[in-house]
């Protein structure tokens, strides 16, 4: 056993011996009573049982939680988050935990990222671009020495060349890599930072779509199916809403509000109350008879017993049950509904801060020389394909950048000498073998199958087979291979479907109707399945070292 926990348990049963003790003592008045042996070890067994599964409790709370935050850190590293991902970042178990991590993590990453940038931020929400400082000179001094050929690289294969040349020089060269190196260090952490944080909003996004994965309609109807019987009483006991409309403070009324020949309904006294939540305090008691504002439940027990009318006081107790019914189940309503209306407002603050991460993503990625890209990525778990540009001998980079990085190595016969060139070239997954490659890769995923093509603006299509329903389509394309259907894909799939193919009755779709499934684009399924966005080719250059009036230079692409 280690010695904490030989502490722990010592310090367990020493309380439990004190606590035992002390109920002894008191039990007999102040005097001593000497327990039997069987009587003093149940009484320390039970304290003792008491304190370990309260330090258990405690310890599985806390595993949980690291479990839940580890889950999310996972899912948000590389700055987005695939369908495998969403389902555990969204799993019924440890929800909470794993939605305290995000704002934690957010938080956090918002205030270092404002830190690194030296400035306070734009946006409301904590993030956003800001006025020049130190950041954006460092970022315009990489740029500008990138352009103009003295990057990182070119700066090591410069000192390499020195070593036997020049050690001096070279010495030199290497102070001045370091002090570049430094400077790229910089901008790594802060776009490692952006990069997490845009992925702890699409954890946040995908949590928010998991919350509001029944429709508003399907919310309405659950709370509208347990108000049911207490809006029946209501209304038969010619139930009271206040029909003002001048702020919180309104005028109850009998039932001139509404026509005779209508009755008050769920929606109305939902949106009244949404608007005026003051007045949802006092619905209950300001059922009585008369035209009179809210009571206290008290006030209202002794008005009723002031009504003479038997019917009329029967009626009066008979709305203030129904009404307090009601006010509770539209105070949860209007919760859920105000809960989903700012779900919808941050999901649009999230897709603005993204879009604004990912142009300062952008950014830092062109400031960088292509092997600290590839070191970057590599760290964080992003696919890649390359070879490490800061080796020399492999003369191959990438990183999608988006800019091309020349590496040359001569050969001389007589007058001609042969240069080999690479460039970064962009992939096009609509075609070829990335094609092949991009759909064997999303089917293994079972994010599509083999009835599933491509239209011309590169979404995917799924061809309705014979027995197909939404429900089989969407198993067989979203990314759980049945394990467990994810019901935030089959909502977007009936949606997206349904309006555009004029379907009347979705449990009647046709064979041979072609289905868009949402998500699973070109570009979706890209991000999805972490693919490299850029491939190196190589291109050798013969060089004719003729006087001037010689034959020119002769490329060709290997």
């Amino acid at each position: 056993m280690h010695s904490h926990h030989a502490d722990m348990f010592d310090a367990i049963e020493f309380g439990a011996r004190f606590e035992v003790r002390m109920k002894n003592v008191g039990a007999t008045g102040g005097k001593t009573h000497t327990p039997t042996a069987a009587e003093l070890k149940k009484q320390q067994d039970a304290a003792n049982k008491a304190e370990y599964d309260r330090l258990k409790s405690k310890a599985d709370s806390e595993k949980a939680n690291a479990t839940s935050k580890q889950k999310v850190d996972s899912a948000a590293k590389d700055g987005h988050v695939n369908i495998k991902e969403k389902n555990t970042v969204t799993n019924s178990s440890g929800l909470d935990d794993a939605k305290k991590a995000v704002k934690e993590n957010q938080e956090r990453l918002k205030k270092s990222i404002k830190e690194s940038k030296g400035e306070s931020t734009s946006y409301a929400t904590g993030y956003g671009s800001t006025s020049v400082n130190d950041h954006d000179a460092r970022i315009k001094k990489l740029k500008d020495a990138k352009a103009k050929g003295v990057d990182l690289d070119s700066m090591e294969r410069r000192a390499k060349e020195l070593d036997s040349k020049d050690p001096s020089a070279a010495k030199a060269m290497r102070e001045q890599i370091a002090a570049r190196k430094a400077e790229e260090d910089k901008v790594v952490a802060e776009t490692k930072q952006m990069t997490e944080l845009r992925g702890n909003n699409e954890v946040e996004a995908a949590q928010i779509e998991n919350d509001r994965s029944t429709s508003d309609a399907e919310v309405t109807a659950k709370y509208k199916s347990r108000a049911a019987d207490a809006m029946r009483r209501f209304n038969e006991a010619n139930g009271k809403v206040d029909n003002s409309d001048n702020g919180e403070d309104g005028i109850w009324r009998d039932d001139d509000w509404k026509t005779p020949d209508k009755d008050a309904t769920f929606e109305e006294l939902s949106d009244r109350f949404k608007k005026y939540p003051k007045r949802l305090e006092e619905f209950a008691s300001g059922q009585g008879n008369g035209d009179i504002g809210g009571m206290t439940d008290e006030e209202f027990a002794n008005h009723v017993k002031t009504i003479r009318d038997d019917g009329e006081r029967a009626n009066a107790i008979a709305r203030h049950q129904a009404a307090k019914e009601l006010q509770g189940i539209i105070k949860d309503y209007n919760a859920e509904r105000n809960a989903r209306e700012a779900g919808s407002k941050r999901l649009d603050e999230i897709k603005t801060e993204n879009e604004q991460l990912d142009k300062d993503i952008a950014s830092n990625r062109e400031a960088l020389s292509e092997s600290t890209k590839y070191q970057m990525d590599k760290e964080n778990g992003q696919t890649v394909d390359y070879s490490d540009p800061s080796d020399s001998s492999s003369g191959s980079v990438s990183g999608g950048g988006g800019t091309s990085t020349n590496t040359e190595t001569s050969s001389k016969s007589n007058d001609t000498s042969t240069s080999t060139t690479t460039k970064t070239v962009a992939i096009d997954y609509s075609k070829g073998a990335a094609h092949k490659t991009l759909v064997a890769k999303a089917r293994k995923a079972g994010l599509i199958d083999e009835h599933v093509s491509f239209n011309k603006d590169g979404q995917a299509v799924y061809k309705v087979q014979r027995g197909d329903g939404f429900w089989r389509i969407a198993q067989r394309t979203d990314g759980n291979k049945g394990s467990g259907l994810d019901g935030n894909y089959f909502q977007k799939l009936v949606a997206t479907n349904v309006k555009r193919l004029n379907i009347r009755d979705a449990n009647q779709i046709e064979i041979g109707q072609k289905m868009v499934l949402p998500g699973r684009s070109y570009d979706d399924l890209i991000k999805l399945l972490k693919l490299p966005l850029t491939r190196t080719e190589k291109v050798e250059s013969e060089k004719n070292d003729q006087p001037a009036g010689g034959s020119g230079a002769r490329r060709k692409a290997v």
